[in-house]
């Protein structure tokens, strides 16, 4: 009979067994969720153009006058200094002139000075009684018209001179030849470049910049510089001109800057990317920035999960509406609805549900 009763007992003690094992709580599956930080950021965007190295400080030289060109004492590289003469026309008929009207003006002094001469004696007579009033008063007017005439000759030699001069090109200051434009025996036209001079160290980058964008370049703005054949090397600089012109056959108004420090490497006319920082949204001032990556939409317009955790390993997915602004490099400008600091889903937002429990990682 013992054997018996045990042998009833067993399987009611293999059923309370099972029934624990039934009623163990299973352990909670997570799904893993990638995130990222929103974030203050400035809303400027980079905007880069081509440009060209020019002198700082170049000027064109030409004649005033027109003619053959007889005399070029100048070729591209070459040293001037102040007042060097570097061109000169073919001027004969001027150069004669201005030697007559210099003979002119020697033959009028001697004529004044004889006049005078006469009139300091013929006064002299006169206070002593030696000679009429009417023969001292002709001597003063003799004198006055021998004046006149000096003073006309004098102004003649000066015109001549002015005509001659402006045949010829001379240094307007000590500098280096960058551009010679035309050879001896040419005829030129007053007004011609005939050469270019570089009177500065420096160089300058002229860039054509859109009429889109050119009211916001301002003097003082900052700008890097890549010069295309010297490497990677980036240098600084800031906006020194803006023109208050817009070509009509380009559409491009022409933005001066100057590098920060003088690079000797750096020549007129060689190539360079100009990027300037333009504000694209607001006043390019910080503003709050989502990935691109977290911004989804539907019926009821844009939204992100904002992971909601107090430990940073787990946490709630929680659907927010947001309102956007541009889209920049760094992502949407947001313009409601998210703080700084707070984490967002930037994966799977169409399987995410509003409330799931997730594990950041």
């Amino acid at each position: 009979m013992k054997l018996h009763r045990h042998t009833l007992l067993l399987p009611f003690a293999l059923g309370l067994f099972a029934c624990s094992e039934e009623k163990a709580p299973s352990p909670e599956v997570l799904r893993p969720i990638r995130f990222e930080t929103v974030h203050s950021a400035s809303s400027a965007v980079e905007r880069t153009y081509s440009g060209l190295a020019v002198a700082s400080d170049a000027v064109d030289l030409s004649f005033r006058n027109s003619g053959v060109v007889s005399v070029i004492n100048i070729s591209v590289g070459s040293e001037v200094k102040l007042g060097q003469v570097l061109a000169e026309l073919d001027n004969v008929k001027a150069k004669l002139s201005l030697e007559q009207s210099l003979s002119a003006l020697k033959a009028a002094e001697s004529s004044k000075d004889t006049a005078f001469n006469n009139l300091e004696r013929i006064k002299s007579l006169y206070e002593n009684n030696g000679v009429s009033l009417s023969e001292y008063q002709a001597s003063k007017n003799s004198y006055q018209g021998a004046l006149s005439q000096y003073e006309s000759a004098q102004k003649t030699h000066r015109l001549q001179q002015e005509i001659v001069a402006d045949g010829l090109i001379t240094a307007p200051r000590d500098g280096v030849i960058a551009a010679k434009k035309v050879e001896q025996g040419e005829t030129v036209n007053a007004g011609t470049v005939v050469a270019v001079l570089n009177a500065g160290e420096g160089v300058n980058v002229e860039v054509g910049a859109p009429e889109s964008v050119i009211n916001s370049l301002k003097v003082g703005m900052a700008a890097s510089l890549h010069f295309t054949s010297l490497g990677e090397d980036i240098q600084q600089g800031t906006i020194s001109e803006v023109s208050p012109v817009i070509d009509p056959n380009s559409s491009t108004s022409t933005v001066t800057v100057s590098p920060a420090r003088v690079d000797r490497r750096v020549r007129p006319g060689m190539a360079a990317d100009v990027s300037f920082l333009l504000s694209r949204d607001g006043d390019g001032t910080e503003q709050l920035m989502a990935p691109i990556k977290a911004v989804g939409e539907d019926a009821n317009g844009n939204f992100v999960y904002v992971i909601e955790s107090s430990d940073g390993k787990t946490g709630k997915a929680v659907k927010r509406s947001i309102v956007i602004g541009d889209m920049l490099s760094g992502g949407f400008v947001v313009r409601q609805g998210l703080s700084e600091g707070e984490r967002v889903a930037t994966a799977g937002l169409q399987t995410l549900m509003n409330g799931q429990r997730v594990r950041l990682k």
